[in-house]
């Protein structure tokens, strides 16, 4: 958990995430069993890096979603997104 931020929420707001066990990002399913840090292994996300971990600012998502998003959050994250399936795209066309 980040340095710093405040928490308010508790043991009953986690619970209630945990049993849907889907990425509320991706709607990915997750995964209890495997390798500590596995990309669809549960975590907590901040939706606004600048705030809490609030019931309005927390959500469950993969980990490696999570990692993903670090300091730069959903919006780069979908523009590299885009990008990438831009570029595969025009490189599947020009192949064709």
């Amino acid at each position: 958990m980040a340095t710093g931020v405040a928490c308010t929420i508790g043991y009953d707001f986690i619970k209630a995430k945990m049993e849907k066990m889907v990425c509320e990002a991706t709607g990915w399913p997750l995964e209890i069993d495997g390798p500590p840090f596995a990309f669809n292994k549960p975590s907590l996300d901040r939706v606004s890096w600048k705030g809490d971990y609030s019931p309005d600012n927390t959500r469950l998502v993969c980990w490696g979603v999570n990692n993903m998003l670090g300091r730069y959050g959903e919006e780069k994250l979908l523009d590299v997104a885009t990008a990438i399936e831009s570029r595969r795209s025009s490189e599947s066309r020009q192949v064709g």
